[in-house]
């Protein structure tokens, strides 16, 4: 049997750009530059599997766009989550996403039973490792934080997308 083309969704420098009921120009690029991606991976590249960190904010609303589109694709959601109480920190609204996208995925894989130094470094590289396609949240300014872009097999496609470029209306850098 064929394996099946995987994606992953990391966030390079910042965890909480979508955090909060803030709807503002930025997010919204971001957001469309997000869709976009995974419109293209699904229809053009026959990506049918998708890996989610589900972190609050910008990892959820992946996780949900993808879930939107499990039916019409034959999708499969895979959540690799870091430790046990990982949601409980997020405000309500997120915690409720974050249980839906949960019960809604087709696997749940949890790396720790409590929070530990490093489960959320360790969660990205299992991402990473298991995936054909990484996109990558993150501010191409700086070095993103945990992912180290040299490590990652020359032969996994990532795929940046800046959200500061967002605005200027950027396409997304491709780094093979």
């Amino acid at each position: 049997m064929k394996k099946a083309k995987s994606c992953c969704f990391i966030l390079g420098t910042f965890s909480q750009i979508f955090e909060g009921k803030e709807e503002n120009f930025l997010t919204n690029e971001i957001k469309e530059k997000i869709t976009q991606q995974i419109d293209y991976l699904i229809e053009k590249e026959n990506i049918s599997l998708f890996y989610t960190g589900m972190e609050s904010g910008a990892d959820l609303f992946y996780a949900d766009y993808v879930l939107s589109k499990k039916e019409e694709f034959s999708l499969k959601l895979c959540c690799v989550i870091p430790y046990e109480e990982q949601a409980a920190l997020f405000s309500e609204e997120e915690r409720d996403l974050y249980f839906s996208v949960a019960q809604r995925s087709d696997e749940e894989i949890m790396l720790n039973r409590q929070k530990v130094l490093g489960c959320r470094r360790k969660r990205d590289e299992f991402m990473i490792k298991n995936s054909d396609v990484i996109i990558l949240l993150h501010d191409t300014s700086v070095s993103p934080d945990g992912v180290n872009l040299q490590k990652i097999d020359k032969e996994k496609q990532i795929i940046v997308i800046n959200p500061f470029n967002c605005r200027q209306n950027a396409t997304f850098k491709r780094i093979v």
